[in-house]
């Protein structure tokens, strides 16, 4: 995971790649919580590709490994709901990016990654333009930013974001 995870910024389907050719091995080690890392991890890279199938199903099979009960306490699942998420704003689908965020938020409520977190606020930013709500897309653009700045930009603001940024903080 290292090794695929370290060629995201030159080669990012390599890292796909080396992902998928790492997930034999640790489904025969049996350890879920290694398997789960593996897979939310590939989904996420996934989604940022635009392989949308495949992230869903990889998110998916990240969440079988455990019962619906125990999933809250398994915050490595955050990561599968991000990738949902990104994949349900591409399909257009409210309700399943929605549900995305709500199991998102609840597994991160105690903390999370900072980059995931605002690459999250981002996409329900970009949800809120869709759905004619501009006042709350900037809202949550604005707190993207404030989460982590690098990663609210890496996500690719469209350019109302853009232009909000410009009114608040350009001079000239």
């Amino acid at each position: 995971q290292i090794a695929s995870s370290a060629q995201w910024a030159q080669d990012p389907l390599a890292t796909i790649e080396g992902y998928t050719e790492a997930l034999p091995l640790h489904r025969s080690v049996g350890n879920a919580n290694l398997l789960c890392s593996a897979l939310c991890n590939l989904a996420l890279f996934e989604a940022a590709v635009g392989h949308l199938g495949d992230a869903e199903r990889d998110a998916h099979e990240a969440l079988e490994l455990y019962p619906p009960e125990e999933r809250e306490k398994k915050p490595m699942l955050a990561f599968a709901y991000r990738a949902l998420a990104e994949c349900a704003y591409e399909h257009r689908n409210a309700e399943a990016f929605q549900h995305a965020c709500s199991a998102f938020n609840i597994l991160t409520a105690h903390g999370g990654t900072r980059s995931c977190t605002a690459e999250m606020h981002l996409l329900m930013a970009k949800q809120a333009l869709a759905a004619g709500q501009a006042e709350q897309g900037e809202t949550e653009f604005f707190a993207a930013l404030a989460i982590d700045e690098e990663a609210t930009l890496a996500m690719m603001p469209s350019m109302p974001l853009v232009r909000a940024w410009c009114n608040r903080y350009r001079t000239a």
